[in-house]
């Protein structure tokens, strides 16, 4: 009965797969949903669409933004024009950057959405030696949560250039943020340099004023660049804390060298200061080594003479007479 009921669904299948013309989408888009938890009344919301186009020939794409967020959403080109259409090149993909502004007078709510884009391929110029000429559309769904309550939530990773820094080089700290609240934010570090206990240098390096503060759900990295004009050869403590309105949101710390040679900072017992010598200095003369020892390794498992006494030999086969 299985057996009958499995051949009927195949026929079925086939009997679709013949009988109904196939249309090739021409269309595509690389995105994932925009989804917005905690979004501020007045807010704005900076995102793009990958667009893909499979055709052999330049096509045209309508954009529309559908639902509840459909009057939020503006489309711009490369100039930062408002758009309502793009031509994309034949195939190959084109990035369309959008602005949703959520309005002053929006309530407290979720409120969903989509951003489509239309190809028409029996419209226009478009039309001519297409094989489809079905109306396409694909949609990237979005999701917004409106509050009146200020998130500033964010976290921060601090790297420095290096760890072993010769003589009179400037020590720079690579301090990255992501801003996953819903207001801008202008981050400072507050910096402390150390040795044996005592406490060498401490001071606070604002938000840099050239930049920009940091949007909701953007990223950035700022360098702090500290001289070490004044340091003596030797082993150095870096403690830090990320302040934001003059409390403290995130702190880290790490050790540092000036001046040592490159034995001398690899007898150092931590371990991030080992890593940043062999990133900086041997890890190159690392990685040969360590194929040359596994190539000589093999060479000599593969060709060694094996001892004759530990030989396995055939076993002759028993006399059953």
């Amino acid at each position: 009965m299985y057996t009958n009921a499995f051949k009927k669904l195949v026929i079925t299948a086939l009997t679709i797969i013949i009988f109904i013309p196939s249309t090739a989408l021409a269309i595509g888009m690389m995105s994932q949903p925009i989804e917005i938890q905690g979004a501020l009344r007045g807010q704005e919301i900076k995102d793009s669409l990958d667009i893909l186009n499979s055709e052999d020939k330049i096509v045209q794409f309508d954009l529309n933004a559908e639902g509840a967020i459909a009057k939020w959403v503006t489309f711009y080109n490369a100039k930062g024009e408002s758009i309502s259409n793009v031509q994309m090149p034949a195939k190959g993909n084109f990035n369309v950057p959008l602005i949703i502004k959520i309005p002053e007078d929006t309530p407290n709510g979720t409120y969903n959405g989509s951003l489509t884009i239309f190809y028409n391929p029996g419209v226009g110029e478009a039309a001519e030696g297409s094989s489809n000429t079905v109306m396409q559309q694909v949609s990237r769904e979005v999701f917004i949560t409106v509050t009146d309550k200020e998130n500033t939530d964010f976290t921060a990773s601090i790297t420095p250039q290096t760890y072993v820094l010769e003589k009179e080089t400037d020590l720079k700290i690579n301090a990255a943020y992501t801003n996953n609240g819903n207001v801008e934010i202008k981050p400072d570090l507050e910096l402390k340099i150390s040795q044996d206990g005592k406490s060498l240098f401490k001071a606070i390096f604002p938000y840099p004023d050239d930049q920009d503060p940091l949007k909701p759900l953007a990223q950035k990295t700022i360098v702090v660049t500290y001289p070490t004009a004044g340091l003596e050869k030797g082993n150095y403590n870096a403690n830090i804390r990320v302040l934001l309105n003059g409390q403290e949101k995130y702190t880290d710390s790490f050790k540092f060298t000036v001046g040592l040679s490159a034995e001398e900072a690899m007898s150092q017992s931590s371990p991030n200061l080992a890593t940043g010598l062999l990133n900086s200095h041997n890890l190159t003369y690392l990685v040969w080594i360590l194929i040359l020892g596994t190539m000589i390794s093999v060479v000599f498992i593969k060709f060694r003479p094996r001892d004759k006494k530990t030989a396995h030999k055939p076993r002759a086969p028993k006399n059953n007479s």
